[in-house]
């Protein structure tokens, strides 16, 4: 807002559409003039209004190109009751030169929507598009920048004077699939290479980088969070954060029991609610691999009895009267969310279910986390690191919260 205030144009981007939409949603109640670039299918119904797919059908200058494209349809209509070849011919000609018409207004539609719109949002890879190609901005935002990778920032980059990285280097880092075949040995050897000569990998984001060669005086810590219980954001503001981070006043001792229409329960009166489930009756399970599921749920975990206790958490909520669009459930494990998606879905059509990466920057007044880890070995994999783990706990920046 401060930038708008300058008359600055801005472009704002994110790794994923989900990191994008978010910000809409919180620039949308001040009616600036923005376009959400992107197809619909992949854009909250919440942020539809603000597409550019949407306001190129709304907009006055749409009139013009809906004229040409009901005389095409017209046209297209007439060459099967036409059986002249020669009057054919005619008509297809006609049909070539509208088809001309059509796309050079419909460009200069797009062309005057985004040139008017002090602010475009785009995801990273959506920047680099036909439509933005010839743009320039004042600055760009890149929001998630930790999570981005390095290559996805410079096609955004190349569109703006300034640029702005907003993120936490702390938290959930870029998703590597590509390493995951890689042996440990491989990955070790990799790592030090890297060390030595000072290259990086694909794991070495800009934010990463711009911290090595200039220092912690390039960035500016926000202490205070408007989001979550303070009772929720102690311990990683103790571990990770030297104790800096400061809950807001209205959110830092906020319960779901002050939400209107919920009454107050024993899980409703307190903010963080663990759920131990160590011990026989609760363990992981390993996918076997059966070719009927998705790679990503074949190779991946769950746990039944738990995800049972969150299907019974999620009801006792209901019940002292939190509406299921206030409820979020998250894992990281996409098996994991298949089996909740199937006990949840259909009886609680409001509730969001997600993975953790998914769920990134969004917010809701309950947040159960399952962990699906529970085994003889100790083992909770990948969620032992040290950003995951810090990123999976931040994730749920809610205002009150139920965690399992």
């Amino acid at each position: 807002m401060q930038l708008l205030k300058k008359g600055l144009r801005i472009l704002v981007c994110g790794p994923s559409n989900i990191s994008v939409d978010n910000i809409v949603e919180r620039l949308a109640p001040f009616k600036v003039p923005m376009v959400r670039l992107g197809h619909p299918a992949r854009l909250l119904p919440s942020v539809l209004h603000h597409s550019l797919d949407v306001i190129t059908k709304t907009s006055d200058a749409a009139g013009l190109v809906q004229d040409i494209r009901n005389e095409m349809d017209q046209k297209q209509a007439s060459i099967s009751k036409t059986r002249n070849g020669r009057e054919r011919r005619v008509i297809y000609d006609e049909l070539k030169d509208l088809r001309k018409d059509y796309r050079v207004r419909e460009r200069a539609c797009v062309d005057d929507l985004i040139r008017s719109s002090k602010v475009v949002l785009a995801t990273l890879h959506g920047s680099g598009g036909g439509m933005l190609r010839q743009a320039q901005f004042d600055v760009v935002i890149i929001d998630e920048a930790a999570q981005a990778l390095e290559a996805q920032c410079w096609v955004a980059l190349l569109a703006a004077k300034k640029a702005v990285l907003a993120g936490d280097h702390l938290q959930l880092p870029p998703t590597i699939k590509s390493s995951n075949s890689r042996s440990k040995s491989a990955k070790k050897e990799e790592t030090e290479a890297s060390d030595a000569d000072g290259s990086a990998t694909l794991e070495t984001t800009l934010f990463d980088r711009l911290l090595a060669l200039h220092g912690s005086s390039i960035k500016r810590m926000l202490t205070t969070q408007y989001r979550m219980h303070e009772l929720i954001m102690r311990y990683p503001s103790e571990e990770l954060y030297e104790s800096r981070l400061i809950a807001g006043e209205h959110v830092k001792a906020r319960l779901l029991s002050e939400l209107p229409g919920v009454t107050e329960t024993d899980d409703t009166r307190e903010p963080l609610i663990f759920f131990d489930t160590v011990g026989g009756d609760f363990p992981e399970k390993a996918e076997d691999g059966d070719i009927k599921k998705s790679r990503s749920i074949a190779e991946s975990k769950s746990n039944e009895m738990e995800a049972a206790l969150v299907v019974r958490h999620v009801q006792t909520l209901v019940a002292a009267g939190l509406k299921p669009d206030d409820i979020a459930v998250i894992t990281p494990y996409n098996a994991q969310l298949s089996i909740l998606s199937q006990a949840l879905k259909g009886r609680y059509p409001g509730i969001e279910l997600g993975s953790v990466d998914g769920f990134q920057g969004r917010e809701k007044e309950v947040v159960i986390f399952s962990l699906v880890r529970s085994n003889d070995q100790n083992d909770v994999g990948f969620l032992a690191e040290r950003r995951r783990l810090n990123g999976e706990l931040l994730i749920s920046r809610v205002r009150a919260d139920g965690v399992i």
